[in-house]
Order: C-alpha cells, then sequence, then structure tokens
C-alpha cells in the first residue's frame, strides 16, 4: 500500500487489491490493539486481565469495517469515507480518518463486551437510551459513533466532541440523573466550542465508572433507593444462582458439603465484585480461598466448567431481575 490516502479513494472507486487489503486489515488492527491498550487500562484488573481479551477485541472491533456487500464492495468503509471524503485530503488527514474509524469501532465493540460481562453497565445503556427518547431526544450514527442530539443530523462543518475530551467533563454535569442531558447540552452549547452532540458509549462508560457510594452523587432518597435496589437484585441473583447450584449438582451427589460450600463463597464473593465493576479475578483465584491445595489443573478438569454456568446463571438472574 502506497498511502493511506490513495487506499481510501481506491475504496470509493471500488479498485483494490488482495495484498492492499491485507495491508490495511494489519494496520487497523495495530491501531485498535495499541488503542485498547492505551485507553483502557482502568480496565486492567477488571475485564481486561488478559492479553488475550485485548487482541479478541481489536479483532472483533475491526472485523465489520471489512464486510462487503453483493457488490464486492466495503460498504461500511465506503459509506464512512463519504461522510468525510471533503476532510481526507492530505496523507495525514487520511491516517487521522482511519485512526478516528477504528477508536469508533474499538468504543463500540467494548460497549458490547461490557453489556456482556457485567449486567449493570447493560441497565445503564438501557437506561439512557429509553431517557434519552422519553425526553425527545434523538440517537444517531454519526463518522461510526452513536450521538444523542436533539435534531436529527450533525452538520458535516461542525465539531464534535471525542470520547478523550468528553470524560474531561466536569464530574458535577453527571450527579443530577434528572437533568443529565440538558445539564450536558447547556454546558456544551454555553461553555465549549462544540456542536451540542453528547456520545453515547462514551455517557454511559462515565455514569458506569462514577461511584455510587460517593457522598456527592447519593445525596437523595432516590439515589439511596437505587442503590438499595442494586443490592436487592444482586441477593435475588445470588440467591437463584446457589439453588440452582445446589439442585443440579450438590443434590446429584456431583459434590460433596464441602465442596458446595466452596463455591457458594466464591459465588458470593463474584456477585459482590459485579456490583463494583465485574468480576475482577480469574475463576481459579475465587475458589482457591476456599478449596485447600487446589491447584490449576484439577480446577480445570474438576470445576471450571461448573463455575462457567454458575457465572452465566448469575448475570442472567440478575439482568431479569431488572
Amino acid at each position: 500500500m502506497n498511502s493511506y490516502l490513495s487506499f481510501l479513494s481506491n475504496i470509493v472507486a471500488n479498485n483494490f487489491s488482495h495484498h492492499e487489503i491485507n495491508t490495511v486489515v494489519e494496520k487497523t488492527y495495530v491501531i485498535a490493539l495499541s488503542y485498547i491498550q492505551s485507553n483502557y487500562k482502568k480496565f486492567r484488573q477488571s475485564y481486561l486481565n488478559d492479553e488475550s481479551i485485548y487482541k479478541e477485541l481489536a479483532i472483533d472491533s475491526i472485523t465489520p469495517l471489512f464486510n462487503k456487500n453483493n457488490e464486492g464492495e466495503f460498504y461500511v468503509l465506503n459509506k464512512i469515507h463519504k461522510e468525510w471524503i471533503s476532510r481526507a485530503r492530505t496523507e495525514s488527514e487520511a491516517f487521522y480518518f482511519l485512526y478516528r474509524m477504528v477508536a469508533n469501532r474499538v468504543e463500540q465493540q467494548f460497549i458490547v463486551f461490557l453489556s456482556e460481562v457485567n449486567p449493570f453497565f447493560k441497565k445503564i445503556l438501557e437506561s439512557v437510551s429509553y431517557y434519552a427518547t422519553k425526553e425527545g431526544y434523538s440517537r444517531i450514527n454519526h463518522l461510526g459513533t452513536v450521538y444523542i442530539v436533539k435534531g436529527k443530523l450533525i452538520p458535516g462543518d461542525k465539531k464534535i466532541l471525542e470520547t478523550e475530551d468528553f470524560e474531561l467533563l466536569p464530574n458535577s454535569l453527571f450527579v443530577n440523573m434528572k437533568l443529565l442531558l440538558p445539564n450536558l447540552f447547556h454546558f456544551i452549547i454555553n461553555e465549549t466550542e462544540y456542536f451540542p452532540a453528547v456520545p453515547l458509549n462514551a455517557l454511559v462508560n462515565k455514569l458506569m465508572h462514577m461511584n455510587l457510594t460517593d457522598i456527592n452523587k447519593i445525596n437523595t432518597a432516590e439515589d439511596l433507593f437505587y442503590e438499595l435496589e442494586v443490592n436487592n437484585y444482586i441477593k435475588l441473583g445470588l440467591e437463584r444462582t446457589i439453588k440452582k447450584l445446589e439442585c443440579t449438582y450438590y443434590a446429584s451427589g456431583k459434590l460433596n458439603h464441602s465442596e458446595f460450600e466452596g463455591l457458594k463463597k466464591a459465588l458470593n464473593d463474584m456477585a459482590g465484585d459485579l456490583k463494583d465493576g465485574g468480576i475482577n479475578r480469574g475463576m481459579y483465584s475465587y475458589l482457591s480461598p476456599y478449596f485447600k491445595n487446589l491447584n490449576k489443573a484439577e480446577f480445570n478438569i474438576r470445576y471450571r466448567h461448573i463455575v462457567e454456568y454458575m457465572i452465566k446463571i448469575l448475570k442472567k438472574s440478575i439482568c431479569e431481575n431488572f
């Protein structure tokens, strides 16, 4: 590939070689992997505690970019580039286009990933989407990112908040949930040079990682009720999971009493970590405190499939309670 600019031009003309495509796939993968490693450091102790997860997330992020339609065109790349065609006129602008395109895809895929591993994240995403629609806001896809706006489009010549800038907004804007979007739009219009548009994924991410137990966050009866409600969802989900463990494995003799009690304690630890951000250790680490002399090989043979199944039941139960 001679240049990023020529590749983008060839995409529009549907004129490219296999070698050129392979080169771009490799480069976008490197961009995606680098973006994940640089921007999601705070998740390393929870969700991204294995290098293989980074690589899998990077691959899942860029794969949709290279889907073809019946005419053999890369319709996703083509569509996005048409929105940027007036901006990518130089080599540096073409590279920036590819970088932003990949970064937006990573952010979208990371939301999917978090929704799968953390039921609370999924609940916040659904709640924000519902609230935005109810209050008359629109959700539109702009350059691969979903934004909440007041109208139906974002003018092509307007600057909009990227995720990095959005995370720098004052935390005070996110305290009052009933005035969340009005406060955000008021601030963007009056205190910044950006077009009033809120990136949905970045908003959900911000809300997820603002500490629910912070004294400035829980300052009303409604906030406190939400905190207690979350605790109740976890309690009910855990009870249902333990009941499933008892009926499926203990009552049938597949687990002895000591094993059953150890798994109950491990599940209790997992449920607590789910509330605080997610299951943040390997499955073996949850069991080892309650199973003396348990090594990883024995865990993989004897308990891994049970724990994986129970985690699925736990997450599903919590979601159903929501």
